[in-house]
């Protein structure tokens, strides 16, 4: 028996003759109209969703956003300790879960309204490249789903090195951080051997 046979015998349906060739002309004209079909664009309108989650927060009236796969959690500031000798946008290091994670003021770093933060300003702990750090923001509006399909790319403001912090402008007006590009700017790296 051909491999083009039933078990009980008969042809395959696909080989009628029993010849071993599956490929009628039929069959391999419908395929070639199929791939010609589905090798087509797809409509705008069929465009694929991309959405991801993102935690919304301001500073100074302006709103950004970090992927939440990036947030451990948002904590109320509690006692921060300055450290001497270190840049202006290192409000200093306090206690996280058994751990001391640095602060950030991502308004000093951004340069972003040059007013202090307030009183209640609250801290987005994250987790980037490997490092636990703490971002300090003047508060938190909430988690929000984005179509990140939908995102544009933005010139924004950028460190001495030239790596740009904001990447992308949901349609709500939410500049995403790009915080993999924060961890690798040189302001950011602390030295061991000094």
């Amino acid at each position: 028996m051909s491999e083009r046979h039933l078990p009980d015998g008969n042809p395959h349906p696909a080989d009628p003759a029993g010849t071993g060739s599956a490929q009628t002309e039929e069959t391999v004209n419908i395929l070639r109209e199929r791939a010609i079909r589905l090798a087509e664009p797809l409509p705008s309108s069929w465009r694929q969703t991309r959405l991801a989650d993102l935690l919304v927060f301001q500073l100074g009236g302006t709103r950004f956003g970090i992927e939440t796969a990036l947030v451990a959690e948002v904590v109320s500031h509690g006692a921060i300790t300055p450290v001497p000798g270190t840049p202006p946008f290192l409000l200093g290091v306090g206690p996280y879960r058994g751990r001391i994670v640095a602060v950030i003021d991502l308004r000093a770093w951004l340069d972003v309204d040059g007013r202090p933060l307030p009183p209640d300003f609250r801290v987005v702990v994250v987790t980037v490249a490997g490092m636990t750090f703490g971002l300090a923001v003047d508060s938190v509006e909430g988690v929000v789903r984005d179509d990140a399909g939908q995102r544009f790319p933005v010139v924004s403001p950028a460190s001495a090195e030239g790596t740009p912090f904001v990447r992308e402008m949901t349609g709500n007006r939410v500049g995403v951080l790009d915080l993999d590009g924060l961890c690798r700017s040189g302001r950011f790296v602390v030295n061991d051997g000094v």
